[in-house]
């Protein structure tokens, strides 16, 4: 039995979250996407890649990310609670599959090659955007800076990387500066490459 990550009708999700204590995914497509924003789970992106990496947590079996428009999950890596790193098969999951087939299609108005095309979530929209915050964290003394000072306190994360004050963001909300930067972003891609360049087991 192949282990899955599964997408359609607008959510993602991995069946073995519970395990999972870090990811990387491939998308393609033009969409829309957002988080659901896991407990202590941190979610960035960068043109179609997304790298996943729990703080002290895991993932969990319900969806965690949601999307409108045409995505497609080409590939998906994770790493477990016992360091395995596993390829997962991506599953196009949808409901109303067999009913759009049989409604929709009169060999005239529609086309056997356009039944990919039930992968469509709503609107396709004129180009790829992402909402991605990981919310309710903490931050130490020594983490980061506010005005030039240390900052402790509640902050959030941005996909792009931007640290901000407040649980969750608001117009209050402001910027973060990250200290040790270098050493941190540093051991950020050391992670990361690792688990790209790991041999994996069981998916495809």
């Amino acid at each position: 039995m192949y282990n899955k990550i599964e997408y359609g009708d607008g959510d993602i999700k991995i069946d073995i979250g519970n395990s999972v204590i870090g990811f990387e995914i491939i998308l393609s497509g033009t969409y829309e996407l957002e988080s659901y924003n896991p407990d202590n789970f941190l979610i960035s992106y960068n043109k179609g890649r997304l790298i996943g990496v729990g703080l002290g947590s895991t993932l969990g079996e319900s969806a965690f990310l949601k999307y409108t428009g045409n995505l497609k999950v080409r590939i998906c890596k994770i790493v477990t609670t016992d360091m395995k790193i596993i390829n997962l098969m991506p599953k196009l999951i949808r409901n109303d599959k067999f009913n759009y087939v049989g409604n929709a299609f009169d060999g005239e108005n529609l086309k056997f090659e356009n039944l990919d095309n039930i992968g469509v979530v709503g609107e396709i929209p004129n180009k790829t955007t992402v909402k991605i915050i990981t919310k309710n964290l903490t931050a130490n003394i020594g983490q980061y800076t506010l005005h030039g000072k240390d900052y402790a306190g509640d902050y959030h994360l941005h996909h792009t990387g931007v640290a901000m004050t407040g649980a969750d963001h608001t117009e209050d909300s402001e910027i973060l500066t990250i200290k040790n930067k270098i050493k941190r972003i540093k051991n950020i891609r050391n992670v990361v490459s690792k688990i790209s360049a790991s041999s994996s087991t069981g998916g495809y």
